[in-house]
């Protein structure tokens, strides 16, 4: 009977646990369209938007603070993407179009930035286009975030338009965009054939692999690009939008319009496969939706880049030090207040990403604490010499810290100024359990992490704790591996190379009970 009781919790709890990035609506068994993709690949993510709302451990909704490019030749002067566009209704994602005055249009836009970034795989959406002739394109896109390095390929990334429905004719183009958008801009741009695009719901396939990226229609194979120059070495992540065309010419489409609701493009799922034993660009970052800021020794307010920007999970924002009326001289500073304790191994710097260079970091110290204000000597010293890249730092060993703080040294122009448009960390948040049985064990709490896991779990158990062991189990029941649990012994590392990916059940035991923890291996 013990065994089918636990058989049977696993199974409550499978679905649930699955993964961060999997919706539990899709089919478990779930293949791409194209067959061609390999049986061993494995889903590594999707949103199938069967809820109520935007999923945010997923997305970023946009929220456009100043109009994007104008399209004169249909008479629209502003056009925006806003929040109040972006709904989840009825199984789909939801895009909705409005003319809000004789020459302003709204739209509605979802990213994954800092969510979900990923190299290679393939990827695949389910989409009703929004009436293109309606003055409106719908959009399934990838963009890097180090795109606007200047170095003539792709190899640190692109934004990739898998398609842009701006045109009214039975066809679309696909575009591949590198070295930013300023000066050294470069595109490569493939038109193909989409019969019956305006009508209903289609399937777009994008196959990344690190020697060729090619695109499907309804499981028909569309554009190949071959070329290094063209395929991207980077992690992307993730774009589903609608805005202003730029296909068209004349006022019947948009200016002839009433004032009011337009279209909607409307997406039924999204979801990318990767070789088996493959992870995710930063399926690992803490969210940083409880973060805040404890200390800045300088921000500017005269152009708003305010120190909360640093921590924002929007990399067209970004904290900058003064520069109009004073400039403070370096070292600068950033104190951050992370909401709780987490275990990371890494750091992430962003800089500015709108091509200036100016404040961009060079030399660095980072720090971690449990006190703010004890700050002791640096994790992690150096210099970041970037020119626009995000660098990542792996520390010497991980840190439990629920405080950081990062200071600049000097900065790359020999200016005096610092900006940080991201800061992020590569861990988990502690996740403390009850161990216990019908309250037999009240004093301990054990934090498990990191989870989802690769090669290791870790426990951190109260000084005062009574475990006698460990046990970790398969969905089916199944013991894969055990271990006992010292006394005194307050840090135990789980070896868990041998386990492939998948649900599993960690057991923590003592005589007088045991409790259950889901656990995920990616």
């Amino acid at each position: 009977m013990k065994f089918l009781a636990l058989s049977f919790t696993i199974f409550l709890f499978t679905v649930s646990a699955y993964s961060q990035f999997i919706d539990e609506a899709t089919p478990a068994d779930v293949k791409p369209t194209l067959s061609s993709v390999p049986d061993s690949w494995v889903l590594d993510f999707s949103d199938e938007f069967d809820g109520t709302q935007v999923n945010a451990n997923k997305w970023r909704i946009d929220n456009s603070t100043k109009s994007r490019a104008a399209r004169p030749k249909i008479g629209i002067d502003d056009w925006r993407w806003k929040p109040e566009n972006v709904s989840v209704a009825n199984g789909n994602l939801i895009l909705k179009v409005y003319k809000t005055a004789a020459g302003s249009m709204t739209n509605g836009s979802i990213n994954s930035y800092t969510k979900y970034e990923t190299q290679y795989g393939y990827f695949e959406a389910r989409i009703k286009i929004g009436e293109a002739n309606k003055g409106t394109h719908t959009a399934f896109w990838l963009q890097g975030p180090n795109m606007g390095n200047v170095d003539g390929t792709a190899n640190d990334g692109a934004e990739i338009d898998i398609f842009e429905s701006a045109w009214t004719g039975e066809f679309t183009k696909s575009v591949v965009h590198i070295d930013g958008y300023g000066a050294d801009h470069q595109a490569n741009t493939k038109q193909y054939s989409t019969p019956g695009i305006h009508d209903g719901f289609h399937t777009w396939g994008f196959y990344w692999t690190e020697h060729e990226m090619e695109i499907y229609y309804d499981g028909v194979f569309k554009v190949r690009y071959s070329d290094p120059k063209w395929v991207a070495q980077a992690p992307e992540f993730l774009w589903l939008s609608n805005g202003a065309s730029f296909g068209l010419e004349g006022d019947q489409y948009f200016v002839d319009h009433p004032i009011g609701y337009l279209t909607e493009t409307q997406v039924d799922y999204i979801r990318v496969w990767k070789p088996d034993g493959s992870q995710s660009a930063n399926d690992s970052l803490l969210s940083k939706e409880n973060w805040s800021l404890i200390y800045t020794d300088s921000e500017d307010n005269y152009s708003s880049n305010l120190a909360t920007y640093a921590f924002d999970d929007n990399p067209y924002t970004f904290w900058h030090t003064e520069w109009k009326n004073n400039q403070p001289p370096f070292p600068h500073e950033i104190q951050i207040d992370l909401g709780d304790t987490a275990v990371f191994s890494a750091f992430v710097y962003t800089p500015r990403q709108d091509n200036n260079l100016n404040g961009n970091i060079n030399n660095y110290e980072f720090y971690a604490s449990n006190v703010p204000g004890c700050w002791g000597d640096p994790l992690k010293s150096g210099s970041f010499t970037t020119t626009g890249s995000t660098v990542r730092v792996v520390l010497d060993e991980p840190a439990e810290c629920r405080y950081i703080r990062l200071v600049a040294l000097s900065e790359i122009n020999g200016l005096h100024f610092t900006n940080v448009a991201e800061l992020s960390l590569v861990g988990d948040y502690i996740n403390e359990i009850q161990v216990g049985v019908n309250n037999t064990i009240k004093e301990l709490v054990a934090a498990v992490y990191p989870n989802p896991f690769t090669g290791e779990i870790n426990l951190k158990l109260n000084n005062k704790h009574n475990l006698a062991g460990w046990r970790i189990y398969t969905i089916g029941g199944q013991i894969m591996k055990q271990g006992e649990i010292p006394d005194l012994e307050n840090r135990v590392k789980i070896n868990t190379q041998s386990l492939t990916p998948g649900v599993y059940l960690l057991e923590l035991n003592n005589a007088l009970g045991r409790e259950l923890k889901l656990v995920v291996k990616k």
